[in-house]
């Protein structure tokens, strides 16, 4: 069993208890996370300037293939701090692998099409053996405009400075594209066909013209990640096609006190409609989380709970403050406990 993690800014206060303990969602349905720190159009490094390539040789390593549900052991991991070069990010991520005792396999940034790759955070992945998940936003492009070409400058740099990483990489592009636009903080992304929520169609012609030109630049190390939230009745429309996407997902929390079989319903639900759509492909649970008062019965639950739904690879833990709740593990805690058992090797 592996461990994959991701990283969010709201998760400052959590380092501490990370010491001794162990991932878009905007307002909208399940999804707390909110997207990036900031309201409307806001670089989710904060105050931070846009960093230079660092200068930190990356490890040379073999990427590695899409598996199959059948060839991997569940993975589980954590959300913790978004911004990639935070003072405490790498420390945060140090600090979980000590009190796991265990490397993470995956760590999950959030970035604008328009920051310089590939950054301290994807070199750090790439000396302790990680996968980076690039949770990649606009940067006030519309989906449109990217369709037309009009943007392929910034594209083409962004792919081939992960090229250049010569690792694995997914790219989980405007996650959670079925959400509310103003939830999301996106409304600088909206353009003339886009209303509450995206043009279905453009984000398509957006998703493939993106992910052509990775293949044209030789980034075929980028593996692309398709992660809705899980209103269910708007997946077909947002789906770019089984043969567009390496992996798909969902962003999903357990938020009614007592009634963990509703969460688990409404996943198996959710679940189901993306299945129909890539039937077999890998499926990241993108992030998830639970409230105090129902976080053992919440991690008790999930191996059961994964086994009706095999495509099924990972689990990300959102243990992290978000707007709609407070999902953190607290440290020295059963809740603690049952977490550390279920992703123990």
């Amino acid at each position: 069993m592996k461990l994959l993690i991701r990283s969010h800014a709201l998760a400052a206060t959590l380092l501490t208890s990370l010491l001794v303990s162990a991932c878009s969602g905007g307002a909208e349905s399940f999804a707390p996370n909110a997207l990036l720190p900031g309201a409307a159009f806001s670089n989710p490094l904060g105050s931070l300037a846009a960093p230079k390539p660092s200068a930190s040789p990356v490890p040379t390593q073999k990427p590695t293939s899409v598996p199959t549900p059948s060839q991997v052991d569940l993975k589980f991991g954590a959300v913790l701090d978004a911004n990639p070069l935070a003072p405490n990010g790498l420390s945060s991520i140090a600090s979980l692998e000590s009190a796991l005792g265990r490397k993470l396999d995956y760590d999950t940034h959030y970035y604008w099409m328009t920051d310089a790759f590939p950054g301290p955070a994807l070199v750090d992945d790439a000396a302790n053996g990680r996968t980076p998940i690039v949770s990649l936003s606009c940067s006030g492009y519309t989906n449109a405009d990217i369709a037309a070409g009009r943007h392929d400058v910034v594209i083409d740099k962004m792919a081939n400075a992960l090229k250049g990483y010569r690792q694995t990489v997914l790219v989980r592009y405007l996650w959670e594209m079925n959400s509310s636009i103003a939830s999301n903080g996106r409304a600088a992304c909206a353009g003339p066909n886009d209303t509450t929520q995206f043009n279905a169609a453009d984000f398509i012609a957006a998703w493939d013209h993106l992910r052509a030109r990775f293949i044209a630049d030789g980034a075929t190390n980028v593996k692309w990640y398709w992660c809705p939230n899980d209103s269910a009745t708007t997946l077909p429309a947002y789906f770019p096609g089984v043969s567009q996407v390496d992996y798909v997902g969902v962003d999903l929390y357990d938020r009614t006190v007592g009634n963990y079989s509703a969460f688990s319903t409404h996943l198996q639900m959710t679940y189901a409609s993306i299945e129909k759509l890539a039937p077999g492909t890998p499926f990241i649970v993108g992030e998830t989380g639970a409230l105090s008062s129902d976080q053992v019965t919440y991690f008790h639950g999930l191996k059961a709970l994964s086994a009706t739904m095999p495509a099924i690879v990972a689990w990300t833990y959102f243990d992290t403050v978000g707007p709609l709740a407070d999902w953190r593990i607290q440290p020295a805690t059963p809740q603690f406990t049952a977490f550390r058992a279920l992703v123990a090797p």
